[in-house]
């Protein structure tokens, strides 16, 4: 049945053709021509570790958010419920859950690893936000809509400050233990 379905699409008749036991009709090997209707795969297809930019900025929300309660002494599991709420305090709509948290802390903070995503927030103003809104002017003249950046801020109206976040790569930051002897 399946082969005659695409043998209509092809204008083939089944009695010339022979399936390859993949859902492939191929023509047999005396004739010149070759037609092969490609089937395709199944399940997710592959990204190759390619993620989307709010996952990025997820990411970095939940090591920032986590480092900062570690450092003010929570627990890890105080920690990771801290991380959970800074995400949906940030955008509601971002799926976030205690399990994907621990997911990108095994990910970006495994023990194995020396060097890690570092994350910063902090506040521009004056010199260092105007450096910034002229690379972003540079980037708006050089190439409007190209770089895949539309909801860039315009750089005509500048604010007097900013925050910023700060992406470095650097050592594990090591946080104690509540338990431990002193």
């Amino acid at each position: 049945m399946q082969e005659s379905k695409i043998a209509g699409l092809l204008n083939l008749s089944c009695s010339r053709t022979r399936s390859t036991g993949r859902g492939i009709p191929v023509l047999p090997a005396s004739t010149d021509t070759t037609a092969k209707v490609l089937v395709a795969k199944r399940g997710r297809r592959n990204k190759n570790g390619v993620k989307p930019g709010w996952m990025l900025f997820r990411i970095a929300t939940v090591l920032h958010a986590y480092d900062q309660a570690r450092s003010s002494g929570d627990k890890r599991s105080g920690a990771i419920a801290a991380a959970v709420g800074a995400v949906r305090s940030q955008a509601l709509e971002m799926p976030i859950s205690e399990t994907e948290v621990k997911r990108i802390l095994a990910e970006f903070r495994s023990k194995n690893s020396g060097r890690t995503l570092i994350i910063t927030k902090s506040v521009a103003r004056g010199p260092e936000l105007d450096l910034w809104f002229d690379n972003l002017k540079w980037i708006a003249e050089k190439s409007p809509r190209q770089l895949g950046a539309p909801h860039l801020p315009d750089y005509r109206s500048k604010p007097r400050q900013m925050r910023t976040l700060t992406i470095q790569r650097g050592p594990r930051p090591f946080h104690r233990r509540s338990n431990a002897r002193s």
